[in-house]
């Protein structure tokens, strides 16, 4: 298996074997994000994202401007 599998952090992905794991992660994109970066938005087409280490909010804008804070996102949990 490879030295390190995000997916199996991910509960959806728990029953999956090592092998399909190791599938999974063949096809991820790991990329590394600074905080304030932006991970996406609405009119983003983003597929799947899954927290692998640090945390993020997902957030929406209100009608006023202000930030709406939706939930606090960290290891394992799952966005798209």
């Amino acid at each position: 298996m490879p030295k390190y599998v995000c997916a199996h952090l991910v509960p959806i992905f728990s029953h999956l074997s090592e092998d399909n794991l190791t599938k999974i992660n063949h096809i991820v994109t790991h990329t590394n994000y600074n905080k304030g970066e932006v991970l996406s938005s609405p009119y983003d087409n983003i597929g799947l994202f899954i927290i692998a280490k640090g945390r993020a909010k997902e957030y929406q804008i209100s009608m006023s401007g202000k930030e709406q804070l939706l939930r606090l996102i960290g290891p394992g949990d799952v966005v798209g």
